[in-house]
């Protein structure tokens, strides 16, 4: 059982640990939902660690949609692509990230930050 301690002396290095291994094991118990593969990255992507990030985005939209009833529906559509694009162009990677851009801007035609986003290309 995962283990926090005194609550007083959480850090926020303890708290993004304990997310991690939390959501490691949603991973482990659901590997066919998005959810946690997304929050993942997220944590990397808020600490621009675009390589671990671009790994989780990449694993998460490998998997594809199914009917489960809690399904974020964001989570299937232009979100992973955008923030994908996002790694790939700060990794120097730009040929390869608007490519996932353009896909992000086809499934979300009037985000502003992606039409925003095309001027560094």
């Amino acid at each position: 059982m995962l283990e926090v301690g005194n609550i007083d002396n959480l850090t926020v290095e303890g708290l993004e640990r304990a997310a991690r291994i939390c959501y490691l094991l949603s991973i482990e118990r659901e590997p066919n939902r998005r959810e946690s593969y997304l929050a993942l990255a997220q944590i990397y992507y808020n600490k621009k660690m675009w390589t671990e990030a671009e790994r989780w985005y990449r694993v998460a939209i490998g998997i594809p949609k199914t009917n489960y009833y809690a399904n974020n529906e964001m989570n299937y559509g232009h979100y992973p692509l955008g923030q994908l694009a996002v790694c790939l162009f700060y990794l120097g990677r730009k040929d390869e990230s608007l490519v996932y851009l353009k896909k992000a801007l086809e499934l979300d035609p009037h985000n502003e930050v992606y039409r925003n986003n095309l001027q560094y290309y």
